[in-house]
């Protein structure tokens, strides 16, 4: 059956990225009355995103420091940076392998994105369609105190793939971390040393706006 969307949640990321009214009356009656879009999904090992997974700092703040998590995610790239220097946050080692290209070293932070927002209003990828078959990953690596401005540059320009920040696009992504890497999915706490994200196409039917940006 086709989902319709009531964003009664805490953040309504998704919600708000669709364009779907926060207003309970009027998302009811987008939802009972509106045509369905078939939408892509990922999954994650035998999990199921609809909208984003972080993986590494973000999900280690999410788990661990709910104050915190609000308090950075609604500043931006310097609160961001900011709170990585306060917390003497160490970089997650591993590797990450699409299709056309393989980065090992260490990450601070991934996300790999269906939608285009987390955290409470965060764009992780603006230009995120739910309807191309293809995930949006952001990825900011370890960088030297000295390059902080490049990190923040990288990070405030969208469509910037550079040195520290890297955005691209892709139909699979695996991440290796013989550590374990903490990610969040849609929300939910999850860990393992191996993930690999892959798209399903057009998997759910959901009930949305005729002029959803994101499809």
């Amino acid at each position: 059956p086709p989902l319709g969307i009531v964003p009664l949640g805490t953040a309504n990321d998704f919600a708000a990225a669709c364009s779907i009214p926060a207003e309970l009356d009027a998302a009811l009656d987008l939802a009972c009355n509106a045509s369905p879009v078939a939408i892509d999904a990922l999954t994650a090992n035998d999990r199921v995103v609809a909208n984003v997974a972080t993986a590494g700092f973000g999900a280690h703040v999410t788990a661990q420091t709910p104050a915190e998590l609000k308090a950075f995610l609604g500043g931006g790239a310097y609160t961001l940076m900011g709170m990585i220097k306060a917390l003497g946050f160490k970089p997650y080692q591993g590797k990450i392998v699409t299709a056309d290209r393989e980065i090992e070293g260490s990450a601070i932070v991934a996300a790999i994105c269906n939608g285009r927002q987390a955290g409470g209003g965060q764009q992780l990828a603006p230009t995120a369609l739910l309807t191309d078959g293809l995930m949006d990953v952001l990825l900011i690596l370890a960088f030297p105190a000295n390059e902080i401005d490049t990190v923040i540059k990288e990070a405030m320009t969208s469509e910037l793939d550079g040195r520290y920040v890297r955005r691209f696009k892709t139909h699979f992504l695996e991440v290796h971390s013989s550590d374990g890497m903490p990610c969040n999915l849609d929300g939910e706490p999850y860990e393992a040393e191996a993930i690999r994200f892959e798209v399903i196409a057009k998997a759910l039917d959901v009930v949305l706006p005729p002029d959803c940006p994101c499809v």
